[in-house]
């Protein structure tokens, strides 16, 4: 009976290997399948988020140059009593505050984390960054300017000297930053 029982045991051993190994080894298959998807799939967010930052990057480069030229003018306009926070601003033909486009930049950071590109991520996070802080800015900048639209004051046209300046270098790192991330 004993040599009976080994014997079935063998043979129900013999049977479920076979099954066992095929199903370790569709796991094997459907892992790997997903890691090529999740690959893809974070490689298409860079791809994307490379092409905003292009866009983006171009708009970017005038607006820097508005805004420390907006700056300037500030600081000409200074001590002059005759000219006030708006006539300023529409001498430099306007305050132009583009939008940050960073939808995709935020899709790839939050994507799977083993599939970034180490350097890359830590580029989107440093943008992501300086995008917040410029948002600030924004803020800053249009409620002193909506307060102080009519002002002719020295102290007021110092402070908006002193915030265009600090936006415009911000401004110049952000810049910096994509195209860092844009280089390899």
């Amino acid at each position: 009976m004993n040599k009976n029982l080994k014997k079935q045991f063998i043979n129900v051993l013999l049977q479920t290997l076979p099954v066992i190994f095929g199903i370790f080894l569709a796991l094997y298959v459907n892992q790997n399948e997903q890691i090529k998807k999740d690959r893809s799939y974070v490689n298409s967010l860079l791809q994307k988020s490379q092409e905003q930052i292009v866009q983006d990057s171009t708009q970017l480069s005038a607006d820097i140059k508005a805004h420390l030229e907006l700056s300037k003018l500030f600081s000409e306009h200074l001590t002059n009593p005759e000219m006030s926070v708006l006539e300023i601003i529409q001498q430099n033909g306007g305050l132009n505050i583009t939008p940050n486009s960073e939808n995709y930049l935020n899709m790839f950071v939050n994507s799977k984390i083993e599939h970034l590109q180490i350097s890359k991520s830590s580029q989107a996070f440093e943008i992501l960054e300086l995008l917040k802080g410029k948002e600030r800015y924004e803020e800053l900048i249009q409620q002193t300017i909506y307060e102080e639209i009519n002002s002719n004051s020295e102290k007021v046209k110092m402070k908006l000297m002193m915030i265009m300046n600090d936006y415009g270098q911000l401004e110049k790192r952000l810049l910096n930053s994509q195209i860092k991330f844009l280089n390899p």
